[in-house]
């Protein structure tokens, strides 16, 4: 039998920081070509997966199938990398996201125009460039070995933006098609007005499901997440005002934020539409542990750009909409909720004033801000060097850091062991775990025992001091809380007989910043 004896210093911590966090370290993924870094998670084995799209022959990515391949890379806990594998065919292949199994493997999506070398089954016209598309998964062990890989779509173009693993081990993927043959159905558009289309995968990327969503005219679809009721939340934008659209006063040709929450097979529960001239178009959502939603994207008006993040509630109504940023052009990309309730937010800035400060230079800077609940800024930072920095992803780290991926080609202010010569680099960066102090009359040093650990029917938590009433979460691979419930006092029982096999996370009340691993068999 296993013990586990954790320490909690910091389990009941409120932030108290107004601090941008400091890099804790870097690692650059690169060649003598450009070398894209799109998305980054975190691991279960406390490493991180990245995946991008490279043309480089060379360094990182020596094993090149073409004119431009995919790659999947897994890091260690301090950024070394572990591997790399570029993957793809003779013509053009880009992997835009990434999500883990439940299996410990990883699940990458984007869109091939090739059909050989690692792709086989294109549907798209060979003989039309911009109708090659198709979207494009592939599915890889621990080792980076490639175990399947499935080409979806039609005869015309398709691409996935937006991968989440699901609990039964599939995926479910967020992507355009303009297709209506093939594996796409019902296309709602002409043959150049693209729709959504989502698509559920098992476990050996069999499709279950597929659907298409839109109007007669364009959708382009940017994010899908989990939802706790086991459905779905995608966000894009539509410039429809039929078909599966709500108009909601959107005059003709408008391009509207366009939001939908699906059931677990697909089906539409709710949409709502939110009007550009209003202010709004969305690049990511995140369920909120409210039960609503956080949206964050780009602002436009006739002269400006700026970032902007729009809370919604669980049916979607409208609570409040908040614009950052200065007179340049700003945008976010995505978004992480803190523990406290706030919001971490990526995106990047070509303005130096208004909330922006520090500008390094170049086209674009990375740049974060810190919100609290209602979406005040508690600080703002930029991240990159004098040269273009664009940042894709951002994902919350186990010790309550967070992990960013980029393609810059700076090679200064905090840009280090990058390529000169105009080269553009996988930039990946750690931020420190961000400051936080114990709230006043908390509990510190509590001493803490879990076991068995792993654990076959029950878990016991033992506590050196009573926490009675304090929440506990088990929370899966993928983020989901799977069981919850209160602590009894300093000896509570944990029955887990309903979860399937593998690796969760015990968190411990509602403002804990840290979370510790527990093994069901």
């Amino acid at each position: 039998m296993k013990l586990l004896l954790l320490t909690i210093v910091s389990a009941f911590a409120l932030n108290t920081y107004s601090q941008a966090p400091t890099i804790q370290w870097q690692t650059n993924l690169m060649g003598i070509g450009w070398d894209e870094c799109h998305a980054i998670i975190q691991t279960a084995d406390g490493g991180y997966a990245a995946t991008g799209g490279t043309n480089s022959t060379d360094g990182n990515f020596t094993g090149s199938k073409g004119d431009q391949d995919g790659w999947v890379a897994k890091l260690d806990a301090s950024g070394t990398a572990i591997w790399t594998k570029n993957v793809g065919g003779s013509s053009q292949d880009r992997l835009y996201c990434i999500a883990q199994s439940t299996d410990g493997g990883l699940i990458a999506a984007g869109y091939t125009k090739s059909n050989d070398g690692d792709v086989s089954g294109n549907h798209g016209n060979q003989y039309n460039q911009y109708f090659e598309d198709d979207c494009w998964v592939v599915k890889l062990d621990a080792n980076g070995n490639i175990l399947w890989q499935k080409t979806m779509g039609g005869s015309s173009a398709e691409q996935v933006w937006s991968i989440k693993g699901t609990p039964d081990g599939g995926c479910i993927l967020a992507g355009t098609s303009l297709s209506n043959d093939g594996d796409v159905s019902n296309h709602h558009g002409g043959g150049a007005d693209p729709d959504y289309w989502i698509i559920k995968l098992d476990v050996n990327g069999t499709i279950q499901w597929e659907k298409s969503f839109g109007g007669s005219d364009d959708e382009f679809v940017f994010s899908i997440d989990n939802t706790s009721d086991g459905g779905y939340v995608i966000a894009g934008s539509s410039m429809s005002i039929d078909g599966d659209v709500t108009p909601v006063g959107l005059p003709l040709w408008s391009l509207a934020g366009w939001i939908i929450k699906l059931d677990a097979n697909g089906s539409i529960i709710w949409d709502n539409s939110f009007l550009i001239a209003q202010g709004f178009v969305p690049k990511c959502v995140k369920q909120t542990s409210d039960g609503g939603y956080i949206l964050a994207g780009n602002s436009s008006t006739s002269s400006d750009n700026s970032g902007a993040l729009l809370k919604i509630d669980q049916n979607g109504t409208y609570q409040w909409k908040k614009t950052y940023g200065g007179t340049s052009h700003d945008e976010f990309s995505s978004i992480v909720e803190t523990s406290n309730g706030g919001f971490i937010i990526l995106g990047n800035t070509e303005s130096n004033d208004g909330d922006v400060s520090n500008f390094y230079g170049g086209y674009y800077d990375c740049w974060i801000v810190n919100t609290d609940i209602n979406g005040n800024i508690i600080w703002e930072k930029n991240y990159g060097g004098s040269s273009d920095d664009y940042a894709n992803s951002i994902c919350k780290t186990n010790d309550n850091g967070y992990i960013i991926s980029t393609v810059s080609n700076s090679v200064d202010h905090d840009v280090t062991s990058a390529l000169g010569n105009n080269s553009y680099n996988a930039w990946i960066f750690k931020l420190n775990p961000l400051s936080v102090g114990i709230q006043e009359n908390q509990l510190n040093n509590t001493v803490l025992s879990i076991y068995p650990n792993p654990a076959n029917d029950i878990i016991h938590i033992n506590t050196s001091t009573s926490l009675t009433n304090e929440s506990y979460s088990i929370i899966n691979t993928l983020g989901q809380t799977v069981l919850n419930g209160k602590l009894e006092n300093d000896n509570t029982t944990i029955n887990v007989q309903t979860l399937q096999s593998g690796i969760y996370f015990l968190q411990i009340g509602n403002k804990q910043s840290q979370s510790y691993k527990i093994i069901k068999n």
